[in-house]
This record gives structure tokens, sequence and C-alpha cells, in this order.
């Protein structure tokens, strides 16, 4: 069955939007319970649990940065900001622009007044954001954008790209419905023309020859914004098997009077793994763990885990632990690992088939999505846009902008009740570019992992990843074996 945005309309609200936000030149388009502020002609409404600040410029506010960032000092942003003093022959836009890039974090900067007036996401984009020129209006969601004829649903996408069977998410920054694009990071938008431009990366990324300095650098960084949110917060952190997981653990480790860890408790074999080693590494590193029960979803819970993303992702296993992920803490944030494959084998195995990337079908197979017509000759103009031709740079690319902005972007929409807030320390530009300069074989070899894990905590890498640990392994190597050779020999599953 496919997923119509329209239907889910007609079962919830605005208010059911937690988290949200509308930029609008027309302020009868914005939420009017919703906390708003003016600047010139656009209004801003953010809902309550999304922070909004002012930035200023000597005693002008010219912007809003919405969401949860940490500044250059290495402390969250809770109040206004102020840009520095601009250099000599240095213009407004790119002065905002080395601003907006000096932090980490889930947000969004949006520059008003002078000569440009301008919106740009996270490094990642973390914090969501669509756009629809129609009606002059920025939304985190799609769910927020009025329905006209111009902004209809766009059957023919919706039922070739099948995100609910796929368990799949719309690509290139398209939508499912029409006149209304997503902002993908990495771009502006131009609020004057309604027009994105890309602004990173500018060529292929050079390849680091200091390997263990890079990754020295990364850690420190990762360390420093999750201490940030601790300052401030308790955490949450999930503890699976997985390496994207525990190098937030490795980084936390001076606070660790501050986090509290879960583990999902499900009925499949990578669940049970993670039970397996998280009950481990807690037991034997004295972590505060609990391990989260499986609570089954009901339709409505579904179907409102999708309204709330506008029906652009639909995440199988997200909606499936909605209501498992309710019994921890929403006073504590949350600090998941996600951006840390970029720095791994993501995209590699998957682009094994195509040693030179040329279209957008290519793409789209490399992401494991569908490919209708709407999504290839898109796919085809944002490749040729691209200002990178070295696989590994195309890759590191598709990643960030297709796995990360137009599904990560989107989760922490989707469930915004049971924590706090969701941040993601490893979003930061200095991050990601020492990521994506990592060498190719490096980064294939998952070595990115264990080696950040050691900087801080080296006993932690001592515990093997994604795997069971002693007879449950050996057992588990002799059964699979078992069922290889039986394939081979034409003797069933």
């Amino acid at each position: 069955m496919p997923l119509y945005p329209r239907t889910l309309q007609e079962q919830f609200t605005v208010d059911d939007l937690v988290g949200q936000f509308v930029i609008a030149r027309d302020a009868a388009r914005v939420p009017e319970r919703w906390s708003q502020r003016a600047l010139g002609r656009w209004t801003l409404a953010a809902h309550p649990a999304l922070p909004a600040f002012d930035i200023r410029d000597g005693e002008r506010t010219v912007g809003w940065l919405l969401g949860y960032a940490i500044g250059p000092d290495g402390e969250m942003v809770l109040g206004e900001v102020t840009l520095p003093p601009r250099g000599a022959g240095i213009t407004a836009a790119d002065a905002f622009l080395l601003f907006v890039e000096s932090f980490a974090g889930r947000f969004i900067a949006v520059l008003l007044g002078g000569d440009a007036e301008r919106v740009y996401l996270d490094p990642t984009g973390s914090l969501s954001a669509v756009y629809c020129p129609s009606q002059e209006m920025v939304a985190a969601t799609p769910s927020l954008v009025p329905y006209t004829d111009e902004t209809r649903d766009n059957d023919a996408l919706i039922e070739g790209m099948a995100i609910l069977e796929r368990n799949g998410f719309y690509p290139f920054g398209l939508t499912p419905r029409h006149g209304i694009e997503r902002l993908l990071p990495n771009h502006y938008l131009d609020l004057r023309t309604w027009r994105a431009h890309r602004f990173w990366p500018r060529g292929d990324f050079a390849i680091t020859s200091d390997v263990p300095g890079t990754v020295e650098r990364m850690a420190h960084a990762t360390r420093r914004n999750i201490e940030a949110v601790a300052r401030r917060y308790p955490l949450w952190l999930s503890l699976t098997a997985g390496m994207d997981s525990r190098m937030p653990v490795a980084c936390a480790r001076r606070v660790l009077d501050r986090v509290e860890f879960f583990t999902f408790s499900l009925d499949d074999h990578a669940a049970r793994v993670d039970c397996d080693i998280a009950q481990r590494l807690a037991a034997r590193f004295e972590l505060r763990h609990r391990v989260l029960p499986f609570v089954p979803p009901h339709e409505r819970d579904s179907d409102l885990w999708l309204f709330r993303t506008g029906g652009c992702v639909a995440e199988r296993r997200g909606r499936e632990v909605v209501r498992t992920y309710r019994q921890l803490d929403p006073e504590r944030a949350e600090t998941p690992g996600m951006v840390g494959e970029l720095g791994r084998h993501a995209c590699f195995s998957e682009a094994r088939p195509f040693p030179a990337i040329h279209s957008g079908e290519q793409v789209l197979a490399i992401a494991k999505l569908a490919a209708p017509p709407q999504a290839c000759e898109r796919g085809d103009q944002w490749l040729a846009d691209l200002p990178v031709r070295d696989r590994a740079s195309i890759l590191a690319v598709i990643y960030i902008e297709l796995r990360l902005a137009a599904w990560g972007g989107l989760l922490p929409y989707a469930d915004p009740v049971s924590t706090r807030f969701r941040l993601y320390p490893l979003c930061e530009r200095r991050i990601v570019e020492w990521m994506a300069s990592l060498p190719p074989d490096y980064r294939e070899r998952q070595q990115l992992g264990p080696d950040l894990i050691r900087v801080f905590w080296p006993e932690l890498a001592e515990i093997p990843f994604n795997r069971y640990v002693g007879w449950k392994h050996f057992e588990r190597s002799v059964k699979f074996n078992i069922w290889r050779w039986r394939r081979r020999l034409g003797l069933g599953g």
C-alpha cells in the first residue's frame, strides 16, 4: 500500500508536530499556538519544544538560530548569539557562513535582511527542512505545508518509490508532494529566489597522510561535543554491539556520572547480539544500563510516526520501537553515534558493482532505493552538479546527502517525546571533513571505530563488535557453515 501523505493529514493536527517549525512570509501560515517572532517581512513559529534564538550583528537582529547548537567556545547555545566582527573584504553572507560552519550539533541558521536572505542547515541536515516556493515558506516537514493545487501528493513518485514496502526514503531533495523540496545539507536556500545553492564540497577530498592524528582530533572534538551537552542535561546513550554506539561511550568516559545506557530487547538476531554485548560491556565497565523490553506499537503510533516525517521516510525499525522507546526518561538528552558510518564502510560495499558512478540510477542502487523515472532524472542532475569526481568523494557525499539528510535528519522529528532532544555529537563540519579525508581502504576495513575508541578507552575495543563472544560465537559459526554447505549442495536452507 503506497504511503500518501494526504491520508495522514486527516488523522492528526499541527499540535502533533512536536519540535517542528515554520518560517513564512505570510504570518497567517504559521501555527498560532507556537512561539513566534518576526523580523522584517518574515515570521518564525517554533513548537515550544524547539529552542529558537536571535542572531545579532552588533545592535541589530539579523537572523535566527533554531535547535541544539554547540558554539565555537564548546558550550551549548542557550540564548541569543552575536556574530564576530567581520574582516575587511568579507561580505556579510560569507561571514555568516563562516559563523554557521563553526557550530556543531543539530541546528538551522537563518540570515535575514541586508544583501542576502538565506537558510543554512547543520553539516548533515540533522534538523531537517523543506521549502515551498509557491507559498513562500520553509518548514520542518511537508506536514506543515497546506495543500493546494501546487502542493498536492505526487502520486507517480509515491508509487514508484514505494517507501513502505522498501523501507526507504526520498532522495536528492525530492518529497512525496509536488512543489515541496527538501533542503539538502551543504546547500543554502536563497529566500529571494527560492533556489538552493551548493557551497560544499568544493572539490575532491584530500586524503590525509596522518591517519592517527586525524582520528585523535576527531575523538577530542566528539568528546568536547558530548561533554557540552552533559554539562547542561543528563544523557541517554544507546549501547549495542556496533562500532557507532561504542564511539560515543568512549568519548563520554569523563562524564559517565551523567550518562545512562539502554538497549532494545527485540526478537531478531541483531537485537539479541546487541543485548548480549551490551550487558557484557555494562558488567565489565560498571555502566548504568537498562534493557528495554519490547512494547508493541499501535497502528496509530505508526501513522503518527509517519505524519511527523511528512511521509518522507518509512524506517520499519523506528516505527516498531516507538512505544519501546518511551520507557526512557524524557528529561534526558540523547547523543547517539549517527554520522559515524561516514568514517568507515558506509556505501562502499553497496557500490562495488559500480567502479565508476555516472548515473542517478547507480546512486539509487547504492542507497538501496527504488529507481522510478523522476528519481533517476533528479539523481542524474544531482550527480552532474556535484563538484567531485573521485569515487570515494562521491560515496561520502552520497552518504551525507541521502542517508544522513533524507533519513537520519527526519528520525528526531518522528519520535520527539521519548527524550528531551537528540543531538549527533559527530555532526560538525571539521569532523565530517576529517572522516571524508580518511583513506578509502582504511574506511572499508572499518578501522575508525576501534581506533577512535582506543584514544580514550582502549579496553572498550577488547570486546568484539557485532558478534557473540565465546561459545555462542562458535555455535553460530558452525550453524552458518552448515547452512552454507547445504545451500551449495542444493539441499535447501
